[in-house]
């Protein structure tokens, strides 16, 4: 039986930092049925950096929903090429 979405486990939602070219950076990743959602950040972050990502998130939400609805990136399992031939 698959998870909902707001049904996260520790492992699901795990923080990871690590240094990259002397900033710090967070990683959060979501597993979700189809798939794991990656969000990195620099930390710290300013407010007027934070106010600008919140905005690009809602960006974001709009362009999963278009794309959902308009169909793009959905084919079932059973139309996948199961070879290299077949591409």
């Amino acid at each position: 039986m698959a998870q909902s979405p707001t049904e996260t486990t520790k492992t699901e939602s795990e923080i990871r930092v690590s240094i990259t070219q002397g900033a710090a950076m967070r990683q959060d990743v979501f597993s979700l049925t189809e798939g794991e959602v990656v969000l990195s950040w620099p930390t710290p972050l300013s407010e007027e950096s934070i106010s600008d990502l919140e905005v690009w998130l809602e960006l974001i939400k709009r362009k999963i929903s278009r794309s959902q609805r308009a169909g793009f990136g959905i084919v079932p399992i059973q139309e996948l090429p199961t070879s290299k031939q077949e591409l």
